[in-house]
């Protein structure tokens, strides 16, 4: 696979993380032995779409573009409860 061997390829250059956008690229992330960040593709816009992420080893998210400053508020009390 050509994008798992770039991503160990930069593994061993030190990157840390990949972002994102596609669940393809969030396994071959992974194999690659890097922290996953996901990108607005993945379209984390509610709690639930956050839990699955978690679930996933996502260990960071860019929520939805769509989502309003109110929204991403909730969302983040939501997880956080802050």
């Amino acid at each position: 696979n050509t994008l798992l061997t770039r991503l160990k390829a930069f593994k061993q250059k030190g990157f840390v993380a990949a972002l994102c956008g596609n669940l393809s690229t969030v396994e071959l992330a992974k194999k690659a032995g890097l922290a996953v960040m996901a990108d607005t593709g993945l379209n984390i816009s509610n709690i639930e779409a956050f839990k699955t992420a978690k679930a996933l080893g996502i260990s960071s998210v860019v929520v939805s573009a769509e989502l309003t400053l109110e929204e991403i508020k909730r969302l983040y009390l939501e997880v956080f409860g802050k």
